[in-house]
């Protein structure tokens, strides 16, 4: 036994394949532990990277915060902050809804139940005419029956005609006038002009019986609102109610405007004549070829 473990130690070194198997064998678990140690100093590496890159970003922000703050100190003033909420006027509001239109549209207390507000009515008025809301709706948003938003509704509608409209909707006079016309020279080119008239269709649904009268050129049924705008585009009179159908001139020839035109010879009282060409000119509302031309 003795002499054949000697012949094998003899024998081996005479073939180096087992070595070249054995120092295979040693070098791929060295070479497994390498990349083991590899791959976790590599996860490593990454953790410290990241916690690195953290640190760095902070360390950047605070730096360009301490320059901005030295910048305003060195400017001698700090840096304001833009504008939040843009600043709007509650003129009309105020002034206009909460003083000169409460005696027009309040109602008195009763037993029963306290009346709605101004500003409430007001506003259940515009909501309905802006947006063409359903009374339903309408009820539900304000806290209001049905018959009442209707009611409230026809009130403050006749309450603006008969008591508001005369002082907002008007023909201009004295400087106003003066300014009309300026304006009207320069941007149009215009002599002696106070405003300008035109009609539109308002859109309606019409009952059967007057289906044909209220049918208009463009196939739908409207109410002709006739309207004059001054050169500041203000509304300066205006007349509603005719049925689509009836032709500009005839809507003219039947409005108060044409009646006051037709019993002063002029639309506009203040308004003073000048001399064109010769010729002493009143001050004139322009209009297109569907009105009559009137001296």
């Amino acid at each position: 036994m003795s002499d054949g473990y000697s012949v094998f130690l003899t024998v081996m070194p005479k073939y180096p394949v087992w070595r070249l198997f054995i120092d295979q064998i040693t070098s791929t678990a060295r070479l497994a532990d390498f990349f083991r140690e590899r791959s976790g100093r590599i996860r490593r590496f990454r953790l410290l990277l990241l916690s690195y890159h953290t640190h760095v970003v902070f360390l950047c922000r605070l730096t360009l915060t301490l320059l901005r703050g030295f910048v305003a100190l060195h400017r001698r003033h700090f840096v304001q902050r833009t504008v939040w909420v843009k600043a709007r006027t509650e003129t009309w509001w105020t002034n206009v809804v909460c003083r000169n239109w409460s005696e027009h549209f309040s109602s008195q207390h009763t037993r029963f139940r306290d009346p709605v507000s101004v500003s409430k009515r007001v506003a259940v008025c515009l909501w309905r005419l802006v947006g063409n809301s359903e009374f339903r709706t309408v009820s539900r948003l304000f806290g209001i029956g049905r018959s009442t938003a209707c009611t409230i509704k026809n009130q403050v509608c006749r309450a603006i005609v008969r008591q508001l409209l005369k002082l907002y909707v008007r023909l201009p006079s004295g400087n106003r006038l003066a300014s009309v016309i300026v304006k009207f020279q320069q941007q149009q080119g215009f002599l002696q002009v106070g405003g300008a008239i035109d009609g539109t269709h308002i859109a309606m649904k019409c009952p059967s019986d007057y289906s044909d009268k209220c049918c208009n050129r463009n196939h739908f049924h409207s109410v002709i609102l006739q309207a004059v705008v001054d050169s500041f585009r203000y509304f300066t009179d205006i007349s509603v109610g005719w049925p689509g159908r009836v032709h500009d001139a005839r809507v003219l020839c039947n409005s108060k405007l044409y009646q006051k035109a037709e019993r002063f010879r002029t639309c506009f009282a203040d308004g003073q004549p000048v001399n064109i060409n010769g010729v002493m000119v009143s001050v004139l509302v322009i209009g297109d070829p569907a009105y009559p031309l009137l001296p």
